[in-house]
Formats: C-alpha cells, sequence, structure tokens
C-alpha cells in the first residue's frame, strides 16, 4: 500500500493542492445522511444536497456513486484518507505504466526475431510513429520480407514501416555473422543426442562450431565421457563443422 512517508514534500504537496480544501467535523460524533452517527474519524465527505445534507462514510460514498456522477454537493473531509486514494491511484498508474514497457519489449522482441529469422538482415531500431511502427534495419543481401511484416501486422494490428539503412560493410557484415545463432539440428545428420554432447563441450549453436577442429573436439567429448574412440560420433563433429563453415562463409 502506498504511504505518504515514502513520497518526497513536493510531491505531497501537489497532491494536498489537487485535493483542495476540506470540511472538518467540529465535534468527535456527527450525523450522516441516513439519520445515523458515526466517528469523526470514519467519514470522508459532507454533502450539501438540501435533501439529505449530512456526512457520508466511505460506504455511503460509494452507495450514493459521488465519484462518478462528479455530484457538485460533495465536499471532500478527512485529508489523509483522500492523500492515501490519490497515492494508491499514482501507484496504480505506474504498475500499468511498467506492464505496458514489459508488454512493449516483448512485442519489440518478438518483431526482431521475426524479421531477423532471415538470416541477412539485422534489426537496429523499432520505435513508434504516428501510424505504426518503424523498423530500421541492415542488410548483407536483399530479401522479400513481405511475408514476415504480414503475420507481424496480423498479430499485432499495427501498421509496420521497414526502413532499411546504410552502415559500413565492415560492421554490417560483423553485425549480421555476429547474430546468427542456428540450431544445431538444423545441420542435415544431427540428431538430439549429438546436438547436446555439442552443447555440453560449449557449443550452443551452428556458428560457434565454424573453424573448429573436429578431431580435439572428439577428443575432447571422449576425455569427458571416459572412452577411447567413437568413429560414429567422429563423423558426425566433421559434418557438422564442414556445414558450419559453409553457413559463415555464405556472402554478407
Amino acid at each position: 500500500m502506498a504511504n505518504k512517508k515514502d513520497i518526497k514534500k513536493h510531491e505531497l504537496d501537489a497532491i494536498i493542492r489537487a485535493i483542495g480544501p476540506v470540511k472538518k467535523p467540529r465535534s468527535e460524533t456527527v450525523r450522516l445522511i441516513d439519520g445515523a452517527t458515526a466517528k469523526k474519524t470514519n467519514v470522508i465527505g459532507y454533502c450539501n444536497l438540501t435533501a439529505h445534507r449530512g456526512w457520508l462514510s466511505k460506504t455511503l460514498y460509494d452507495k450514493h456513486h459521488c465519484a462518478e456522477k462528479k455530484c457538485p454537493f460533495f465536499q471532500k473531509s478527512n485529508r489523509d484518507y483522500w492523500i492515501q486514494i490519490m497515492l494508491e491511484q499514482a501507484a496504480s498508474r505506474k504498475n500499468r505504466e511498467h506492464l505496458w514497457r514489459e508488454e512493449k519489449q516483448r512485442r519489440d522482441e518478438d518483431i526482431r526475431a521475426t524479421i531477423e529469422a532471415h538470416q541477412d538482415v539485422y534489426v537496429t531500431k523499432i520505435r513508434e510513429i504516428p501510424r505504426g511502427l518503424q523498423v530500421s534495419y541492415i542488410y548483407s543481401r536483399k530479401v522479400d520480407l513481405s511475408e514476415a511484416i504480414k503475420v507481424l501486422k496480423a498479430k499485432y494490428y499495427l501498421t509496420i514501416f521497414l526502413k532499411p539503412v546504410r552502415a559500413p560493410a565492415a560492421n554490417r557484415d560483423a553485425l549480421i555473422i555476429n547474430r546468427r545463432r542456428t540450431d544445431l539440428l538444423a545441420i542435415p545428420g544431427v540428431g538430439k543426442v549429438t546436438a547436446e554432447r555439442l552443447i555440453a563441450l560449449g557449443y550452443g549453436c551452428v556458428e560457434d562450431l565454424a573453424g573448429k577442429s573436429p578431431e580435439l573436439m572428439h577428443a575432447a567429448d571422449c576425455r569427458m565421457r571416459g572412452v577411447e574412440r567413437n568413429g560414429r560420433l567422429l563423423r558426425a563433429f566433421r559434418i557438422a563443422v564442414e556445414y558450419a563453415n559453409k553457413i559463415v562463409a555464405q556472402p554478407v
């Protein structure tokens, strides 16, 4: 629960100004608009309507829908109560803003992943514009992104504008190559067991295998498992490294 001790003085002063003047009960016990009596600490406002002039508890305030009607006859009392209400409303707004930021981050990550599924594209920036979203990207060769954009538009009900940007060739190539994370199971002949062996050796994707020695990888696996040789696994490692070298060597 929000606490006025946790906020700065200028923020508290702003809340008090927003609440405005309050009506203070003159006695310890006051009469409510329904004829009952209550302690002055249990009332939150006063109704000046002639038909039922009197004090209101929180229950009566809700029952008469004073807030929804924006009743001009209602006057606040018990400043501490209204300060607490405004603090809770502010905290709720901050919470909604936090949730929105998280949702926006997830959306942008999904957009980036969908567009970068094309290995020759790297998204540099996603920003909101009046008509939708603008996605800036660099590329090593031109690719058709229309299908990816169609999927994203249907998913998020947003118009997405693509903006290819220029970048120095060296920077562009490094960004695109370093971003690539091809699944090990994409390697022909590599199944789940071999992929797990590669991950255990520290190779999390196809690109990690580029330029590596299958023989040294095989020796490391044998030491790890306490065996002398596994010819089938060595052949699988050779195929994997050869495939990785071809992937990384693709023109960029």
